[in-house]
């Protein structure tokens, strides 16, 4: 019989509160996190954390090291096998609990080559981390969000003494310092737009072809590294959610998973699968967001590419389940989550007699919805045009209980850090009438999560000898920080502004709208006017180069097109405005440093108007944590800026009398 020790729920209530107790329990190695995610957000039920397993397994090249005991054997064999010998089913089941204690840890998509008889190592690749791991824990930690409820959950072998002394350690203490996570230097890609593009075109021209239906074409993303990235895992945890998250620590690497996708669930005999095909990236406003839903849903290329998988599925289930028993009750329902929307299909089936949830998980890996079909022809064209190899990435992570419950995701989202480096991937299923450029650009916003998480973790260095160079640099990290859009920082740093005691005092104030991949300053500029204060902006002038000042009360009707089709006041319907008559004056910037440092664009407009500030005029700059620079190179003729707004702090030079 299972047993459950309680343990407090209101230490696991909101996002991140939870997080401490695996902090604490780290130390002991070989620590397992399997994450649901934000419950308000993801609906998420149950988040499951272990370490200190008294077994494990791993496979590499295809052979298995199997650890029990202090004994070591090791075989040749395959990896799901090496998961049926670790874990042996139990008697009795949770007593309520989804798991306590058991088989935890992950599979590697290059596993699936066996099943599609490809090569035994992809050709030029060298193995980041081990095909497969798992340990046998006799212990789990386990958060029921509906219920809100916890516990530890074990097997009558664990004995009450270790259960006490491990709560008191969830409870109490603060976990060692660890140092500071840092990236160091630019992402690289293994498939950049011009290498990409024809490679998507090829798998058209296949598809055209008659050899598959439809392939899923990945790219691989490098970058180096320092520090914990558990620190990095919980920034994800808070700004990308889901639901079948996940944080695997081991000795050779570490993995970091912000996967929406459920691969498998088997309870008894009874297995379920749920595909996604589709995305769009969510946006801030709630009309524009509920147009792109609709979008979505009534989609034929995304609903035809969601239903090819579901028939896959249906298949490899078939294999190993009993005959009619196969069924897709729900076809391409749209379900939400924190940056993306995603079109979701649920496959059922019950296990044929003597088949296990294991079997059924071989039988069906890797998944489809991260292949082609057909599966195997599939498989041998993403293994002859992608240059990487997968890893952990499009494999599967999750738990197989003692009572023989199993529940895998499919780690999309997800990045690798082992030997200084993170690796990680984004990708897309190609059919007949996909566009290489707009496959292209949804590998971007999938990716985006995790690139605007790691640019909050930018490494000072020395900048660039030139402006130039660090403009250059400045826009790329622009370019990669609003990917999806600037709603959420724009909406945020109106607030952030607002809330200066500067700003209310003064009567004046100063902004520019913003273009390109700049942050959007309007709803900065209506709260101006909202706030009863004059709005003023500016106007380009060609001869001679310079600003002009207008005032503006409204944004709609007093702005027309400027010389390079950014919004201006209309001259003959705002009046002039001097900058000495400004108090508060929001200016533009690629970059900033704490000393007030600005980084323009190298035209000089903005130095020359700012040359003209008056005594009470403060001048601001807001910008992503992420565009901040330890130094920015500055030359006699540059203004400095008072302050600098950011997400996390504000920084002034001078204050206001």
């Amino acid at each position: 019989m299972a047993r459950a020790l309680e343990l407090p729920y209101d230490a696991t209530t909101g996002c991140a509160d939870r997080l401490p107790w695996f902090e604490r329990i780290r130390a002991l190695g070989w620590a397992v996190y399997l994450d649901s995610g934000d419950r308000a957000r993801t609906g998420g039920r149950y988040d499951v954390l272990a370490a200190a397993p008294r077994a494990m397994f791993v496979s590499r090249g295809g052979e298995i090291r199997l650890e029990r005991g202090g004994e070591v054997s090791r075989w040749r064999g395959s990896a799901f096998d090496g998961l049926k010998a670790l874990a042996a089913p139990a008697r009795g089941g949770e007593a309520g609990w989804p798991v306590a204690g058991g088989a935890l840890g992950y599979f590697g998509y290059e596993l699936g080559r066996e099943g599609a008889k490809l090569p035994g190592a992809k050709a030029g690749t060298v193995p980041f981390m081990p095909e497969a791991a798992f340990g046998l824990y006799p212990w789990t930690v386990v958060v029921d969000h509906k219920l809100r409820r916890a516990a530890i959950t074990s097997l009558e072998d664990f004995p009450e003494g270790d259960a006490l002394r491990l709560r008191e350690r969830l409870l109490a203490g603060e976990p060692p310092p660890r140092e500071p996570f840092r990236v160091l230097g630019d992402i690289a890609s293994t498939l950049e737009r011009e290498a990409y593009l024809p490679r998507a075109a090829r798998v058209i021209d296949y598809i055209r072809a008659g050899d598959i239906y439809q392939a899923n074409l990945t790219r691989e993303f490098r970058i180096r590294y320092r520090g914990d990235t558990w620190e990095f895992y919980r920034r994800l945890h808070e700004t990308n959610p889901a639901p079948m998250g996940a944080y695997l620590e081991y000795p050779f690497g570490v993995v970091l998973s912000s996967s929406p996708e459920r691969f498998i669930t088997v309870e008894g005999r009874e297995a379920v699968t749920q595909p996604i095909k589709g995305t769009r990236r969510r946006r801030a406003d709630p009309a524009e967001d509920a147009r792109v839903r609709a979008e979505l849903t009534d989609s034929r290329k995304d609903r035809a590419e969601n239903v090819m998988i579901v028939d896959l599925l249906r298949n490899d289930f078939g294999r190993v389940c009993e005959t009619g028993s196969v069924a897709a009750p729900k076809i391409c329902e749209l379900e939400s989550f924190a940056t993306v929307h995603h079109l979701v299909s649920t496959v059922t089936g019950r296990l044929a007699p003597g088949v296990s949830a294991v079997d059924l998980l071989a039988a069906c890996f890797p998944g489809g919805s991260i292949t082609g079909a057909p599966k195997r022809r599939a498989m041998e064209i993403i293994d002859a045009l992608e240059p990487h190899r997968r890893e952990v990435y499009c494999g599967a992570i999750g738990y197989l209980s003692p009572a023989g419950r199993l529940d895998m995701s499919i780690p999309i989202r997800t990045t690798l850090a082992a030997e200084g480096e993170l690796r990680f991937y984004a990708g897309g299923g190609i059919v007949a009438d996909s566009s290489p450029e707009a496959e292209f650009e949804e590998t971007e916003v999938k990716i985006a999560a995790i690139r605007r998480a790691l640019s909050r973790f930018a490494s000072p260095s020395e900048p660039p000898a030139d402006k130039a160079a660090m403009r250059k640099a400045c826009l790329l990290r622009r370019d990669a920080l609003f990917a999806d859009g600037s709603e959420a920082f724009s909406r945020a740093m109106a607030g952030r502004l607002r809330s200066l005691p500067e700003y209310a005092r003064a009567r004046t104030v100063l902004a520019t709208l913003g273009f390109g991949t700049e942050w959007d300053t309007r709803p900065f500029a209506k709260a101006v006017l909202a706030d009863g204060k004059r709005l003023v902006l500016p106007r380009v002038v060609r001869s001679p180069r310079s600003l002009a000042l207008h005032a503006v009360t409204d944004l709609e009707a007093e702005l027309v097109p400027g010389i390079w089709g950014i919004e201006e006041p209309d001259p003959f319907r705002a009046p002039p405005v001097a900058l000495a008559d400004v108090d508060f004056a929001l200016v533009p910037a690629l970059s900033c440093d704490a000393a007030g440092n600005r980084l323009g664009y190298g035209a000089g407009y903005f130095d020359r108007l700012l040359s003209g500030a008056g005594p009470r005029t403060l001048l601001v700059v807001a910008l992503p944590d992420g565009l901040v620079e330890g130094r920015v190179p500055h030359e006699p003729h540059d203004v400095p800026i008072d302050a600098l707004v950011t997400e996390s702090r504000i920084l002034r030079t001078r204050n206001l009398p």
